[in-house]
């Protein structure tokens, strides 16, 4: 008996000093708060998933500006690389919500996260030159 008793103190004792560490909290961000694009052209982001996995979706406030890749995407301890495409000048906000994600320990990470698009028209060109035309007659 002294012996059986011995042994439960000690794992008591071991569980003690070798207690299970708390994971981390977990966390989704995106990787910028905003993008100019110009009018036919494309730009991305990232949804980073920081301890934590599960669904997201994404959606456009003006989809006559900026559209997205996808609708809705898996992110799990990463980046998902999102694509927005330019479609027309003006504003739009890129948002992306967290429907069914969770850290390690199964604790819900809810909210959304917002990407703001600006979208110009014009494609401002600068031309510069070290040229001599001096010597060219109208």
């Amino acid at each position: 008996m002294k012996k059986i008793i011995a042994i439960i103190s000690t794992i008591a004792i071991l569980c003690c000093l070798f207690a299970i560490p708390a994971s981390a909290a977990g966390s989704v961000s995106v990787s910028t708060g905003a993008l100019s694009i110009q009018k036919g052209s494309s730009g991305s982001f990232s949804v980073i998933a920081t301890n934590a996995a599960g669904r997201v979706d994404i959606s456009s406030s003006n989809p006559s500006v900026a559209t997205v890749s996808t609708g809705s995407t898996w992110v799990e301890n990463g980046a998902v690389g999102i694509t927005v495409n330019a479609v027309g000048a003006g504003t739009a906000v890129i948002t992306v919500n967290c429907t069914d994600v969770s850290d390690a320990d199964f604790n819900l990470i809810t909210g959304a996260r917002t990407v703001t698009i600006n979208v110009s028209d014009s494609k401002d060109v600068l031309f510069t030159s070290n040229a001599d035309f001096s010597k060219f007659k109208e």
